[in-house]
């Protein structure tokens, strides 16, 4: 990922482009935006086989994908980030398992903040939260994963589970996990069984990734929306985590999957789209290394987790379009930025017509929109036109949101 270098805290680094950028950012200059040396995704999983990561390096101002290869141990993942961001701060580090918690459910837990509660859950009166109940009188706000172990074929244990809880199956549902038209609704974050849970992926990393990672103290690790809109927090932390959602990329680069063809799961399907693939990487400037390039063209190969490295992949070439100048998209929505937080880059739910016809512009057409709002905001304010960076982390309209989530 990177060479294992520490930074001696106090010293002076060379006042290189990147650092003037990050220093014009604290001081509140509007038309820049730290761009990361190292982006990181990770499809993640609850198994360790199900865990594999996308690395991109900045070099000479644009970004080369140059590795697709297995988390490893947790413990490890975690050293390998901490040293990369302690050498060459900031590493923005993305996730496909859900960050923040449904404002209903967070409301009747007494939850004011996700951030804060992220360092209390495991413990003390939430010493349960993360053991998912197998019995439906141990579900509690408290306890509120569910269930333990697969149920009998053909039942429907969901009902009682949402009686247990006093929610509705919408009011589990975090704004940025509803259907936008394109996509359904995402599957509920306690449901811990089935293709579509992603329950025990965000047991997993909230409690062996996220939790260590604000706790440490040698690094300054920040979590968007929570911690601040994205450029802030890329000119201020040293590691600056964030929800994504491959799927919600396919359409920004032109992947189609069909059913009959077998989805994502086809190598054959997954090889198809390399093309539409590549069109995206010559407009965002974007290059892959060979091995990487290789994996694309061949479908990431024919064994199984073939479709966790290619949402691997296209996870971060998903963070890669929003540091190119897609939105981050996020509303101005208080219950978004303190409980629920956003996945990277999305865009409305099916509520929100605007948000539907935006939902699948790509990168080409994203810069064209706001290239054509910024000359429209310059003239009325008679200021110089903002950077194409700049705007790519301010957070969106209310009108906009993102799509449903697929399975992780």
């Amino acid at each position: 990922m990177a060479p294992r270098a520490g930074r001696v805290r106090g010293a002076v680094r060379p006042l290189d482009r990147e650092s003037r950028r990050r220093a014009r950012i604290r001081a509140g200059c509007p038309s820049a935006i730290a761009s990361p040396r190292l982006v990181v995704h990770a499809d993640w999983g609850s198994h360790p086989r199900k865990r594999w990561i996308a690395v991109a390096v900045r070099t000479r101002g644009r970004h080369r994908v140059v590795a697709v290869e297995p988390a490893g141990d947790v413990a490890a993942f975690l050293e390998r980030v901490r040293d990369a961001a302690l050498a060459t701060p900031p590493v923005l580090l993305g996730f496909d398992f859900p960050i923040g918690l449904p404002r209903a459910y967070a409301s009747r837990a007494g939850i004011h903040a996700f951030r804060e509660a992220l360092g209390r859950l495991g413990a003390g009166r939430w010493s349960r939260f993360y053991d998912p109940a197998d019995a439906l009188d141990e579900v509690s706000p408290g306890r509120p994963f569910y269930p333990m172990t697969c149920r009998a074929r053909g039942e429907k244990p969901q009902a009682p589970w949402l009686a247990r809880l006093e929610l509705t199956r919408q009011e589990l549902l975090r704004e940025c996990e509803r259907g936008n038209g394109a996509r359904p609704d995402a599957g509920n974050l306690f449901w811990t069984v089935g293709g579509k849970q992603p329950g025990k992926a965000a047991i997993h990393g909230w409690r062996n990734v996220l939790a260590p990672l604000v706790r440490d103290r040698a690094v300054r690790a920040a979590i968007w929306p929570f911690d601040g809109a994205l450029a802030p927090l890329l000119a201020t932390a040293d590691i600056v985590l964030a929800e994504t959602s491959p799927a919600e990329v396919y359409g920004w680069l032109g992947v189609r999957f069909a059913r009959r063809d077998g989805g994502k799961r086809s190598r054959a399907a997954r090889a198809a789209n390399a093309a539409a693939v590549r069109r995206w990487l010559a407009r965002a400037g974007v290059s892959l290394a060979p091995a990487v390039a290789r994996d694309l063209r061949d479908g990431f190969g024919d064994r199984a987790d073939g479709e966790d490295r290619f949402d691997a992949f296209v996870g971060v070439l998903g963070m890669l379009a929003v540091l190119n100048g897609r939105p981050t998209g996020e509303p101005d929505d208080r219950a978004v930025r303190s409980a629920e937080g956003w996945i990277l880059g999305a865009v409305g739910s099916a509520r929100n017509a605007g948000a539907r016809a935006m939902a699948g512009l790509s990168l080409g057409a994203w810069q064209a929109r706001r290239s054509a709002t910024s000359r429209r905001t310059t003239s009325r304010a008679g200021s110089p036109r903002p950077s194409s960076r700049a705007s790519s982390s301010a957070p969106a309209t209310p009108s906009r949101g993102p799509a449903g989530r697929a399975s992780r």
